[in-house]
């Protein structure tokens, strides 16, 4: 959602769409393949954004075009910020890649074969999952052998939760999987968590599953 209240929502039809708080369609943008991850709304005024046409968009309010990079391999990932402003994603050529808001390339590393979870930031470090969770302080923890393309959750003490295929939820704490607890089904939404640490999260079952923050299945 940008700050004005529109509220912006990617489609397999290959459109970013923006809707105002009246629910009146404002604009749309035209891509060359599905938009699959939410866009991410910098603070200079840019929705930014990728699609399977392996093209990172941004643009302003306005639905103009601000800038456009071609990363060759498609997006499925939401960009997140850092602490500078920097944009950080994932594509599917197990590149993670570093944006600032102008639209210049600061980093692309290589992490694996295919990056399709969002990347979360704590306020210090970037945090990205494949099979393995990542930080950009040189940090990891595995995470399996199945591949994650649901979004690690960031919890109120700096705790992480990420589900992955395996149908596993796993919390992560200190660089260690403190506990997993298996949904019963494969996991490719980001879970949420509450105010008082319980996490909510769903899975391809058709299971909505309240963990506490101790382990504890809730309902």
């Amino acid at each position: 959602m940008a700050p004005d209240g529109t509220v912006l929502v990617g489609c397999r039809d290959r459109k970013l769409y923006a809707v105002d708080a009246a629910g009146a369609l404002r604009w749309t943008i035209q891509t060359g393949g599905p938009v699959e991850a939410a866009p991410c709304v910098h603070p200079d005024g840019l929705v930014v954004f990728g699609s399977y046409d392996g093209v990172l968009r941004a643009a302003t309010l306005d639905g103009a075009i601000a800038w456009e990079r071609d990363l060759g391999a498609p997006v499925m990932t939401t960009p997140c910020l850092d602490a500078d402003g920097r944009l950080w994603l994932g594509a599917d050529d197990g590149h993670v890649y570093a944006f600032d808001a102008g639209g210049a390339m600061k980093l692309r590393a290589r992490v694996s074969d295919l990056v399709a979870a969002s990347p979360v930031c704590d306020g210090a470090e970037v945090w990205f999952a494949d099979s393995t969770l990542r930080n950009t302080a040189g940090r990891a923890v595995s995470l399996g052998d199945d591949p994650v393309v649901a979004p690690p959750a960031l919890g109120d003490d700096g705790e992480l939760y990420v589900g992955s295929w395996d149908g596993k939820l796993r919390k992560i704490t200190s660089s260690s999987v403190e506990w997993a607890v298996d949904t019963g089904g494969q996991i490719y939404g980001g879970a949420a968590v509450g105010r008082d640490g319980t996490v909510v999260v769903g899975n391809r079952a058709g299971v909505v599953m309240a963990i506490a923050p101790t382990s504890e299945v809730l309902w």
